[in-house]
């Protein structure tokens, strides 16, 4: 009977720590800050690197590239030192090479963490960085990264901001923002639907705006469902879906896509890159796409302006369910930063994702109890079955 009423008290216990664990599990799950399903291979090739205490004679794997800085994010630091922070890990017994280029220009070599600049016309760019060993090993990882660019100094008639008769001129600032996803994984003879958003950001109407979408690559194929907007006013966006297309025999390899916005009135325009690649080949992780898939769907809820972008996360869903693994983990990581980017431009913080609502501690209460009744039930009938047995 002693020995019981321990047994019955320990189940109790262990089941009381187990909700209380999943409840901090799901809290701090959520208040990741800077989450993307990239963080975790990383976390995960990172643990594997330090755990490696046998030095391999023979090397037959490439350099791991780690990119700590920049990231993919909206900067506004000076253009002409943005730092290039990075880390190397290889199994081989010497390293070799590491140069990196900005926007596909030209190899610069480096020994260790610098400095680079980018084109001031330009708002979003692209980063790949180089790594082989003395057996030609050779390996690269690409960060797509905007910088927000200083507005245009424009002068338009009379005291208003968009238009107007005569008077004197004013001096305003005029400014078109595109936010668009960084990265994209597809497969050869695929489609995805990719949400823009084109925000004037400025001091000033824009009029007229022309909307194109251009590929380095045969391919791939873009349509757009808009090409012109009439007026865009200060702080006002507008939606566009991008439809992108491969060829059946499109080839494995890294492609661009780059869009650019140009209004008529006044004389202003904006860019953004989208890196999208193409691989025949899935090596994604089903349990963790399907835990940051509902993570990203939680983040939507807390910050409902990203509803915006939710055929991102349901591309996801589908392609998951497809096993298309590379495919939903790059549309998943592509809406949670499109997310961030959106909030960052409307001035909004980030609100992280609720903890457990209502329903969910409701059912890990009634699952609670459920246990603990069906518990001494069973102790109960037994203890009975022993009585009389006597």
């Amino acid at each position: 009977m002693k020995y019981v009423k321990i047994f019955i008290l320990l189940i109790v216990l262990i089941s009381f720590l187990f909700i209380l664990q999943s409840t901090k599990d799901n809290l701090t799950f959520n208040e990741i800050a800077k989450f993307t399903t990239k963080s975790i291979l990383y976390l995960t090739s990172k643990a594997s690197s330090i755990f490696l205490t046998v030095s391999i004679a023979t090397d037959l794997s490439p350099p791991k590239i780690y990119i700590d800085h920049p990231q993919n994010i909206t900067y506004t630091s000076n253009i002409n030192s943005i730092p290039l922070n990075f880390t190397i890990v290889d199994d081989g017994v010497v390293e070799g090479t590491t140069y990196y280029n900005v926007d596909n220009g030209n190899n610069v070599t480096v020994t260790g963490n610098t400095t680079f600049a980018v084109n001031e016309t330009t708002m979003s760019h692209i980063l790949t960085l180089f790594a082989n060993d003395t057996k030609s090993n050779l390996n690269s990882s690409s960060v797509t990264f905007s910088v927000k660019l200083t507005a245009k100094v424009v002068e338009v008639a009379g005291a208003g901001g968009g238009g107007g008769g005569g008077g004197g001129g004013k001096t305003v600032l005029a400014n078109i923002e595109i936010i668009t996803p960084g990265f994209l994984n597809m497969l050869p003879g695929d489609s995805i639907i990719s949400p823009i958003i084109i925000r004037n950001s400025g001091q000033t109407n824009l009029n007229s705006i022309f909307i194109d979408a251009t590929t380095n690559t045969s391919y791939m194929s873009l349509q757009l469902d808009k090409i012109f907007i009439p007026v865009l006013v200060v702080g006002e966006e507008e939606r566009i879906l991008l439809t992108i297309r491969t060829r059946d025999d499109a080839e494995n390899g890294q492609y661009e896509v780059l869009i650019k916005a140009t209004s008529g009135s006044p004389q202003v325009s904006g860019t953004a890159r989208t890196v999208v690649f193409i691989s025949d080949k899935d090596f994604g992780r089903p349990r963790e796409i399907r835990q940051n898939l509902e993570f990203a769907r939680k983040l939507f809820e807390s910050n409902p302006e990203c509803l915006e972008l939710v055929e991102l996360l349901n591309q996801a869903e589908e392609a998951l369910n497809l096993r298309q693994y590379d495919k939903a983990s790059g549309l998943i990581d592509a809406a949670v930063q499109s997310c961030k980017d959106l909030l960052a431009a409307r001035g909004k913080a980030t609100q992280p994702p609720s903890g457990l609502n209502v329903t969910e501690i409701a059912t890990l209460i009634l699952e609670f109890v459920v246990f603990i009744l069906v518990t001494y039930g069973l102790y109960y009938y037994y203890k009975r079955r022993k009585v009389k047995s006597k």
